[in-house]
């Protein structure tokens, strides 16, 4: 089955929560309309499983704590395991898609041996934040190929499909190793103290954004003072802790607009805001609409 994700939703823990994902077959196909997202974008997370976008139509930007990639139509993704980062259309822009693969580490060797050869080496590699895959390459081409026959796998169901979608996964890790193979062998870097804080900041704006909060008690939840903290937005999210608490109220008021009958009072009330007319007046600057027009669709 192929699920149609419309907002980013989290465990206790601030990992994503996979729809359709089972432990016993740990794999998902999601098809991405990033329309469906409030500002186009699912915002800041991580989880422990890998994740592979291919871009179906406009323009997919991945940015993680290393860079930003732009993919393309027909062009594809790999983000790794724990990797803290942030899907959205480049540019606001409409009509952007995305095919994603969700797997657990497991779906790729059946044996210890070959988990430990070709999969643990790529998971946990600290210089391996993500993988772009172009069809200019013919390598690269290949694993596009493949993640297409994945994804029209999950969504037959047909007999079998399970054993055909572990096959494909595999092939397709062959490709995943060999071009990830020269980082491999270089020095690896000290896992960054600044990751499990962030981890941690972002997981209390997303448990306590309804409240008043400041940024002294983001900065309390990773134990480091408010400098530190602006210190680690900046340095590795390019941004400010106020604002990815702005940001975040707004995507769960757009929640609550578009899967509510909620008077826009009561979801800035919801959602932290002082007031109605301050909601609105950040509402209409960050997503070019008024709340209501954007209720309206």
């Amino acid at each position: 089955m192929i699920y149609h994700p419309t907002e980013l939703m989290l465990d206790d823990r601030q990992r994503e929560k996979l729809l359709g994902y089972d432990p016993g077959f740990p794999y998902t196909a999601l098809d991405c309309a990033f329309d469906g997202y409030a500002g186009s974008c699912v915002d800041w997370h991580w989880h422990a499983t890998l994740e592979i976008n291919v871009c179906t139509a406009g323009v997919l930007k991945t940015c993680t704590q290393r860079g930003e990639y732009l993919v393309k139509p027909g062009d594809g993704i790999l983000v790794n395991a724990n990797v803290l980062h942030r899907n959205e259309a480049f540019e606001g822009a409409t009509g952007v898609r995305a095919q994603t693969h969700m797997f657990d580490r497991g779906m790729l060797a059946a044996a210890e041996q070959p988990l430990r050869r070709y999969v643990t080496p790529v998971v946990e590699c600290v210089l391996l934040d993500a993988l772009p895959l172009s069809r200019a390459d013919a390598a690269q081409r290949e694993i596009l190929d493949l993640l297409s026959r994945v994804f029209a796998a999950a969504g037959e169901e047909a007999d079998g499909y399970e054993l055909e979608i572990c096959a494909l996964l595999t092939r397709i890790w062959q490709g995943v190793y060999a071009l990830a193979r020269p980082l491999l062998g270089a020095r690896q870097p000290a896992p960054r103290p600044e990751t499990a804080r962030l981890k941690q900041m972002l997981g209390y704006i997303r448990e306590h954004y309804a409240e008043d909060i400041a940024p002294a008690d983001i900065a309390a939840a990773a134990g480091v003072c408010e400098r530190e903290c602006f210190r680690c937005f900046k340095q590795e999210l390019g941004t400010t802790p106020l604002s990815s608490l702005t940001d975040f109220r707004l995507r769960k008021a757009g929640e609550l607009l578009r899967e509510t009958g909620l008077s826009v009072t009561e979801i800035a009330s919801a959602c932290g805001f002082a007031n109605a007319s301050y909601f609105g007046k950040v509402f209409r600057r960050r997503m070019n609409l008024s709340p209501l027009q954007y209720r309206r669709g």
